[in-house]
């Protein structure tokens, strides 16, 4: 996959790499409106009331608008469109660079590569940043994130404990039993490497402890 090709605005190489790099932002965002949408159209319906008003028309009952539908939509919302989203812009990720088990445990790819392209349209994108960093947190070392982790296309196993939102790639993430990662700490399925970006896997072994602030880099193997 190494190579010399340069992205254009023009010709072939703009329609391989810019226009599937911009369409997925663009579906993303598309999805957000969309929930909101639904969200403040079921609040009316249910309450009877404009979203900004306190008072409803169930008596007795008082909401406080905006924080009420941000919680809402933060801890219900949120990890249902990354699954979402993320099946639907990059799929099962291990079939993007299909290492086998003779190969190296990583593979570059140049950044006009659509491979590459399509990945870096849902990370640092307005779902996947929502998420890590809105819901994310409230969860850290709770099945209810590993049972997310694994909707993801996450290997999670038992008594799985994460503490950082750095745990990415989640295809290319094994996290065997009663292994636990804390806080600060980066473990990615991925590197940025030149021009181009470094694809693996990435295993945490049954037992293994990764303390905070430490890095994991796609390839790694750690044992407990």
């Amino acid at each position: 996959k190494r190579g010399t090709t340069t992205t254009s605005l023009h010709g072939d190489s703009f329609l391989r790499t810019d226009i599937t790099y911009v369409f997925h932002r663009i579906v993303q965002f598309t999805i957000i409106l969309v929930a909101m949408s639904a969200d403040f159209a079921l609040w009316h319906h249910l309450l009877g009331s404009p979203f900004f008003l306190e008072h409803t028309r169930w008596e007795g009952i008082q909401f406080l608008g905006v924080p009420c539908f941000m919680l809402f939509f933060n801890l219900a919302i949120l990890p249902v469109l990354m699954i979402v989203t993320k099946w639907a812009t990059i799929g099962n990720f291990r079939n993007k660079f299909d290492l086998e088990p003779g190969q190296p445990t990583s593979k570059y790819f140049q950044l006009e590569d659509k491979t590459a392209r399509t990945f870096f349209s849902f990370v640092s994108a307005p779902v996947w940043t929502a998420f890590r960093t809105l819901w994310q947190p409230r969860f850290y070392g709770t099945r209810t994130q590993n049972l997310i982790y694994a909707a993801l296309g996450a290997n999670i196993g038992t008594d799985v404990h994460i503490f950082s939102n750095g745990v990415e790639d989640y295809d290319t993430l094994t996290l065997g039993n009663a292994s636990t990662v804390c806080h600060g700490c980066f473990v990615l399925g991925h590197i940025w490497e030149g021009q181009g970006i470094t694809f693996g896997y990435t295993v945490i072994s049954r037992g293994a402890t990764i303390l905070s602030d430490r890095q994991v880099w796609p390839g790694a193997n750690v044992g407990a």
